[in-house]
């Protein structure tokens, strides 16, 4: 008889929860896993926040899709919204090589978020630089919002012509730039 599982997605929290505790010399080596338990009861089941994009894991990349398919994808910054409500963004001096799990540059709390349509407002204490954010008052946690927009311009791309996994990707404008995420 097969025991229960519970799948859970390590990338949709936020990079310091996820090296708690662990030893400074061993690298995170995966971002995702599923665990086996006799008691699944014994979890609580976290409520996926609004202000995250649907169907996707919270990360936006900010690319260059080539049209020569045997070339990677460059990917010259990230944002990842965690579902623990941070805001994680990194720029990448080089695009062709990019570890998905390394250290953000820069990272914010998630203070306050509105909805409305294709529009998702996030707003921050502080500033996260490079990421197009508003002034919107002088002092207090809400102080700079963010604002991230779904596109609703879905495609398809595959990875080169080797590799016969169709990826969806969705685009999204967030502060002011273009950026995608993978949805599905």
């Amino acid at each position: 008889m097969e025991k229960p599982s519970i799948s859970i997605y390590l990338s949709q929290l936020d990079y310091n929860f996820l090296n708690m505790g662990r030893p400074k010399h061993l690298e995170l080596l995966s971002i995702s896993g599923t665990i086996s338990s006799s008691r699944p009861q014994d979890y609580q089941r976290i409520v996926r926040p609004a202000y995250l994009p649907a169907l996707s894991l919270g990360d936006f990349k900010q690319t260059q899709f080539r049209t020569d398919l045997t070339s990677d994808i460059k990917i010259y910054s990230q944002l990842r919204i965690t579902s623990n409500g941070f805001a994680e963004f990194s720029r990448f001096k080089n695009p062709g090589a990019i570890n998905g799990s390394q250290r953000p540059q820069f990272r914010q709390k998630v203070q306050r978020s509105t909805n409305k349509g294709n529009t998702r407002q996030l707003y921050f204490a502080k500033k996260i630089p490079g990421l197009g954010m508003k002034k919107i008052k002088q002092t207090g946690k809400l102080k700079y919002r963010l604002t991230i927009v779904n596109q609703h311009q879905p495609f398809e791309y595959n990875g080169g012509s080797e590799d016969h996994n169709q990826l969806f990707y969705s685009r999204y404008t967030v502060g002011g730039k273009k950026f995608v995420t993978q949805i599905g």
